[in-house]
């Protein structure tokens, strides 16, 4: 996964958690997903052009950027322009991206990553306010449970009920 990071002059290395408001603007989080994509696109090329294979890299979109009508067919000129397969990346969204006015841009832009080769994870899957509707309606591919699910799975009996549920519904959808 591919997570912004940025050597600030003064305060050191940031970490992806000091962005958060920064992806939640529509303009700054479409310059910001475009430059982390670029970057992404490089480092596949020059891994593929040395012989590394590097699998699939994941890159986080924001539901700002959803906003943007042409996200997938940018990133995939971007991924083109780079010489890269587009079956080495993988898009992670959270459940908030089918909520509000980008969710009308949501469906075109899942389904042109899908055809495409890109694989669509739902990450931090049930912490927010999608409905099971959307596991049918939207081209997942993967689901990442939550971690709050995740942690105490062996400690918590409900947690771990949650987390084979989920399992078995991913299963049964064809999800990952």
């Amino acid at each position: 996964e591919a997570l912004a990071r940025w050597h600030h002059p003064e305060q050191g290395l940031l970490q992806p958690s000091a962005f958060p408001l920064a992806f939640d603007d529509p303009e700054l989080s479409i310059l910001l997903g475009e430059q982390m994509l670029r970057e992404v696109a490089i480092d596949i090329r020059r891994w593929i052009d040395t012989g590394v294979e590097c699998g699939r890299i994941a890159v986080n979109l924001s539901t700002s950027q959803f906003s943007w009508i042409g996200i997938a067919k940018r990133f995939l000129e971007t991924l083109e322009s780079a010489g890269v397969p587009p079956r080495y990346l993988d898009v992670e969204i959270t459940e908030t991206v089918f909520l509000g006015r980008a969710s009308t841009h949501v469906m075109t832009a899942l389904q042109k990553f899908h055809e495409n080769g890109v694989r669509i994870a739902l990450d931090d899957f049930g912490t927010g306010y999608a409905s099971l509707i959307h596991l049918k309606q939207f081209p997942v591919d993967d689901i990442k449970i939550d971690q709050s699910f995740i942690r105490d799975v062996d400690r918590d009996g409900e947690s771990a009920a949650i987390v084979v549920a989920v399992i078995e519904l991913g299963k049964n959808l064809r999800m990952s």
